[in-house]
């Protein structure tokens, strides 16, 4: 089946997290399930692959300094301004505190699927977010959406991501 340019194939996993004792623990293999995942959808064509809330950390409610120093967050750079390519994958020295970020990177390139993240990150062990990332089919990080979690105060917001806009690569746009 060819697909016209105004079209894309969304799919969305529903997936409950393996939560263990260790922080990097849980994001390791849960993002090791991620990657079968994307792999899996470029196999089925699939353009965007959106992945649940807390799906890479799990949820608790403990405080966030256990959070940051148990390894359950992960430092994501910001995008660059506007123009500029950030490809995890490409940039791994930029990105060292975020492993997860570029395997699926890496996968999202592999497979040619926009993948859309969510994982508890840090900015340098001050604020913790919840962090909705977007990669584009190669590989790129398109967006990033943070929202303060309800252990901040007056944490900031960002624009939360547009996942149509992360299969712009793809030649796809929202129809």
């Amino acid at each position: 089946v060819k697909k016209s340019l105004d079209t894309y194939r969304a799919a969305y996993v529903e997936y409950s997290p393996v939560v263990h004792q260790s922080g990097a623990s849980t994001l390791r293999d849960n993002t090791a399930a991620y990657l079968d995942y994307v792999a899996e959808a470029g196999k089925q064509d699939v353009d965007i692959l959106v992945f649940p809330e807390y799906g890479l950390t799990g949820y608790d409610s403990s405080s966030r300094a256990a959070w940051v120093s148990g390894g359950w967050t992960e430092n994501v750079p910001a995008p660059p301004p506007s123009g500029e390519r950030l490809i995890p994958c490409d940039d791994t020295s930029k990105f060292s505190d975020a492993p997860s970020i570029v395997a699926l990177s890496c996968a999202a390139r592999q497979h040619k699927v926009a993948v859309v993240v969510n994982l508890v990150t840090y900015d340098s062990g001050r604020d913790m977010y919840n962090t909705d990332v977007a990669l584009d089919t190669d590989g790129t990080m398109t967006r990033l959406g943070q929202a303060a979690t309800g252990r901040e105060r007056g944490g900031s917001v960002s624009e939360p991501p547009a996942a149509a806009a992360a299969a712009r690569s793809s030649g796809a746009s929202r129809g």
